[in-house]
């Protein structure tokens, strides 16, 4: 799973949606090394590149959608290196046109879709009071009891539930 900045209630929706929709994301080879199973999307691709062209200058907020995932990496072009962000903005912009791309206040990047939601339960919309989980928890165990690690958003998913 990639690294974005994002709040606990993000993390959590983010990681169960990936864990219904795709198979583990690394593996280990015979050799020992780590391989990626699953494939960037272009967006994912592009904003991996601009964290990397600018890592310690910028924030990036990212609300994914569900995407097809691809064959093969995808190749993207964001520009020569050197560019300016107002540059390699451009070329995240044109990556994919389902998304909106913004800069807000010179540092934070805020990708969106444009006419979809990536939440349409509005979990994302969930005030947390406090979130805690044991670095050696598990990542499945505490999907399975969010209700200790995270009680409002156990009792949001339980009341949408309820009212289908």
């Amino acid at each position: 799973m990639r690294a974005h900045i994002v709040s606990p209630s993000v993390l959590l929706f983010t990681v169960a949606s990936l864990m219904a929709q795709h198979p583990p994301i690394i593996q280990s080879t015979e050799s020992g090394l780590r391989q990626t199973i699953v494939k960037s999307t272009p967006i994912e691709k592009a904003l991996d590149e601009l964290r990397e062209r600018f890592p310690n200058s910028i924030v990036i907020g990212f609300e994914e959608l569900v995407d097809q995932r691809p064959n093969e990496d995808p190749q993207i072009d964001l520009g020569p290196e050197g560019s300016s962000l107002s540059r390699v903005l451009s070329g995240v912009r044109s990556t994919d046109p389902k998304y909106r791309v913004r800069l807000i206040q010179g540092s934070l990047v805020r990708v969106y879709p444009i006419k979809r939601t990536a939440d349409p339960v509005g979990v994302l919309d969930v005030r947390l009071h406090e979130f805690s989980m044991p670095q050696d928890s598990c990542l499945q165990s505490a999907i399975e009891n969010i209700e200790r690690y995270a009680p409002e958003l156990s009792h949001c998913l339980e009341y949408r539930r309820n009212a289908k």
